[in-house]
């Protein structure tokens, strides 16, 4: 499996770099936020989880969760295959997380007319490898383009941390990844802005909209998607 991974990986990064090599191509350094949260709907109701991690992957909660700022960064490399569209790789580094419980609480001895909040925030982080078809309107000093996207996502680690009055009182690394698929395949949609800055170099920036298809868990009895509402700033160079 973890071959298979591997082989994946490296054609994934070297496929649009054999595309159409005589034509130009662009390095992009992306910056990336974004707002995600999750889906969560229990596939067979009469399975009751039977520990606290698991308890917090079901809707037991939900009314206490809420939805988490992230960002992620790395770098894009797009290849034309027609005068207007192109195709785009890289490689990133990404955070998806968001808020499994939040809370006003009011602490031993301290007043009840000033609570504090209570948090417990999960994080999932992967290595993503975009892979996407962008088409450029009219080539302009100021630009518009569409996109969309199907990319592979590996997951590196997860993180879990409770916070109390903005003070980290615990933090687990790699906690409950045995029930997280490691391989998540991630739609996207997004257009956006070009800006010519001369002839080697623009400017550019994208409202984009992901969701995971890949169900996070491999538990029988749920099915969790994440997604995410956000935006991508950056440099790109224009390579002959």
């Amino acid at each position: 499996m973890k071959m298979k991974l591997k082989l994946i990986l490296l054609s994934l990064i070297v496929f649009p770099i054999l595309l159409h090599s005589q034509s130009k191509s662009s390095l992009d350094f992306v910056l990336g936020v974004d707002y995600a949260y999750r889906s969560l709907n229990l596939v067979d109701a009469t399975v009751e989880p039977d520990d606290d991690l698991l308890n917090f992957l079901t809707l037991n909660n939900r009314a206490f969760e809420k939805g988490k700022i992230n960002a992620r960064f790395g770098l894009n490399y797009s290849q034309k295959i027609t005068e207007k569209l192109l195709v785009k790789s890289g490689l990133r580094l990404a955070e998806v997380g968001y808020l499994l419980e939040k809370r006003r609480v009011v602490p031993f001895g301290g007043d009840p007319l000033s609570p504090v909040i209570s948090k417990k925030v999960l994080s999932y982080y992967f290595l993503e490898i975009p892979l996407a078809i962008r088409y450029n309107f009219a080539r302009e000093k100021l630009s518009f383009f569409v996109e969309a996207g199907m990319s592979p996502n590996f997951l590196l680690t997860t993180r879990l941390r409770d916070v109390f009055d903005r003070e980290v009182t615990n933090d687990n690394v790699n906690v409950n990844t045995e029930g997280v698929k490691r391989l998540q395949w991630v739609g996207s949609l997004s257009a956006g802005i070009n800006y010519d800055l001369n002839e080697s170099w623009q400017l550019f920036g994208q409202p984009i909209v992901r969701y995971h298809l890949t169900s996070t868990t491999e538990k029988s009895f749920l099915k969790q998607n994440l997604y995410s509402l956000g935006v991508e700033l950056g440099v790109r160079k224009l390579l002959k």
